[in-house]
């Protein structure tokens, strides 16, 4: 032990030594500039990403704000703006995936109707006899008064397309009283407590404060049209909030875009891929609070593979060594000899000191572990489908929800004959009194139970999938319900946004429940422990009901 202390000392030393000598050695290389031109509406997130990589690297960026066409693309300049730009509809144009805006539904914060409207939200529906005019409140929402609702909407394309898409009113039936410059929107709905006006999230956040600008509110969306804004749909008491809830699913698509870095060619020089590593980790956390939302771990990775040499975490060099080739092979021999040494130290002393003894390693749960068999269907309620060749369907509940449930005590059943719909409750999976409600993925008529595991709820989590069916249901529209299920490579990539959301809720939730937080290692890439919920209390479980599962149904 004593020889192995000193060789790692003089190894670690050397591997010092060598990494001074390539700093005193290092001389600085000027890079090319970077100039951002960014459409009027996103000048915010570009300063905010300018500011922050600056102080992180010491470099300078340009930012240019006005709105860029096809004639002006030049070298060395990135283009940053939203999904309607028409730098996107030329092919040849490099581009890149950055972040997602969001238009909102907003009103002034001192609402009378605030009461009814934090009760039961509004749906599309509402909104779209809103703009239509000559609505009134309490036809909006229930209780209300009889006050006339005054609607508005930014004049700029996207906002316009969005808000169309999600009410539902075409864009020639908008009226152009009704279409106003944000400034004066924004004024309109501060002045008047019954006005109601469309904008980008960003136009009513103050950076850096997490906070509304003075006098607006959101007006809270009814997304599953129950006439009840539900726990998971009340995201809209500050801009971070309201964001994350967007990123975990529980605000319309409809509502949401996207933003784009482009430029006439795919980067090459090292302060633009620099530049562009850093928008896609660090840059992330920097405008949660600005109006923006960050990107999925499945776009990040579609991002950086955008161009072949950018790392998974960015490198802002100050400087460029004249020797860094020898000088980095040299230290990865020193590490290389390191990790031999320790890996025959522990090998010795596995075989001598711990010889016969059983150790017992907690399984981790990633995407790796979780089987997904090809050829069958998987639903977005964690269920899977698969017809048999008399036209039943065999329906289950896949490995992730299984995986994290632990060993399944009951399974609550519907009887043979139901009806059942896409998106309604088809069973319970009961852990030592804890209930997890699973939808189903096809609407038809359940036919047979699994005897199996209706005797036998444990074996739901040994057996296969060809076993471990729970119902076999009669479809009544087949062809449809499966445009909405994933086949095994979708949903492999799925998966990843769902761990990533796992993870997410595990996180907030450890903040207020120290047995949670011994579950879960969140930094650097940790994993889960297998089984993680089987072991948190039944108000876990109810909250994973409605912020977790009930948000992707």
């Amino acid at each position: 032990m004593k020889t192995l202390k000193i060789f790692t000392t003089m190894m670690a030393v050397l591997l010092l030594t060598n990494i001074c000598a390539a700093d005193n050695e290092q001389t600085t290389v000027q890079d090319e500039k970077i100039t951002i031109v960014c459409q009027p509406e996103l000048n915010s997130l570009a300063t905010i990403w300018a500011t922050g990589y600056e102080k992180s690297s010491n470099a300078k960026l340009t930012i240019v704000t006005q709105n860029p066409n096809e004639q002006q693309l030049s070298a060395n300049t990135l283009y940053l703006v939203d999904e309607n730009s028409a730098l996107l509809k030329n092919g040849a144009n490099w581009k890149m995936l950055a972040a997602h805006d969001v238009v909102v539904a907003i009103m002034n914060s001192g609402n009378q109707e605030i009461e009814h409207l934090n009760k039961q939200g509004v749906t599309s529906k509402s909104l779209f006899l809103a703009l239509k005019g000559k609505v009134t409140w309490n036809q909006l929402v229930k209780g209300a008064s009889g006050k006339q609702v005054k609607c508005y909407i930014a004049n700029t394309p996207d906002v316009i397309e969005k808000t169309s898409v999600f009410t539902g009113i075409t864009q020639e039936n908008i009226s152009k009283e009704t279409l106003l410059p944000v400034a004066d929107l924004l004024a309109k709905v501060q002045k008047d407590l019954n006005a109601i006006g469309f904008c980008k999230l960003s136009d009513i956040v103050n950076p850096g404060e997490n906070a509304f600008i003075q006098g607006i509110a959101l007006v809270p969306i009814d997304k599953n049209k129950n006439s009840l804004l539900d726990p998971f749909e009340n995201i809209g008491q500050n801009p971070a909030a309201f964001t994350r809830g967007v990123w975990i699913g529980k605000y319309p698509r409809e509502l949401c875009g996207d933003i784009f870095l482009v430029a006439s060619e795919k980067p090459a020089g090292q302060a633009s891929i620099d530049f562009l590593s850093y928008v896609l980790n660090n840059g992330q956390n920097q405008f949660k609070d600005a109006g923006f939302a960050v990107l999925t771990g499945r776009e990040k990775t579609i991002a950086r593979a955008a161009f072949s040499n950018l790392a998974e975490t960015p490198a802002i060099p100050k400087a460029k060594s004249r020797n860094s080739g020898g000088l980095l092979m040299g230290g990865i021999l020193i590490l290389a000899l390191i990790a031999l040494a320790v890996y025959l130290f522990a090998r010795r002393r596995n075989t001598t000191e711990i010889s016969g003894e059983d150790l017992e390693i907690a399984p981790v749960l990633n995407e790796k572990t979780i089987r997904s068999p090809k050829g069958l269907y998987y639903g977005k309620s964690h269920t899977w489908a698969f017809m048999e060749p008399d036209g039943l369907v065999n329906v289950g509940v896949d490995d992730f929800m299984k995986r994290i449930t632990g060993a399944i005590t009951q399974i609550k059943f519907k009887e043979p004959g139901e009806r059942i719909r896409k998106g309604e409750k088809l069973f319970s999976l009961v852990h030592e009194g804890k209930q997890l409600d699973i939808y189903s993925p096809i609407t038809g008529y359940i036919r047979e139970q699994n005897q199996a595991l209706l005797k036998s709820p444990a074996k739901l989590n040994t057996v296969s999938f060809t076993e471990g069916w729970i119902y076999k249901i009669e479809p009544a529209n087949w062809l449809k319900d499966t445009g909405f299920m994933f086949m095994v490579e979708k949903y492999r990539e799925w998966l990843d946004d769902e761990f990533t959301r796992l993870k997410d809720f595990l996180a907030n939730t450890a903040n207020n429940n120290q047995l949670v937080y011994q579950h879960i290692v969140l930094q650097d890439g940790g994993e889960l422990k297998d089984e993680v919920l089987a072991d948190l209390g039944p108000e876990i479980w109810e909250e994973f009901q409605t912020r977790f599962i009930d948000v992707s149904k």
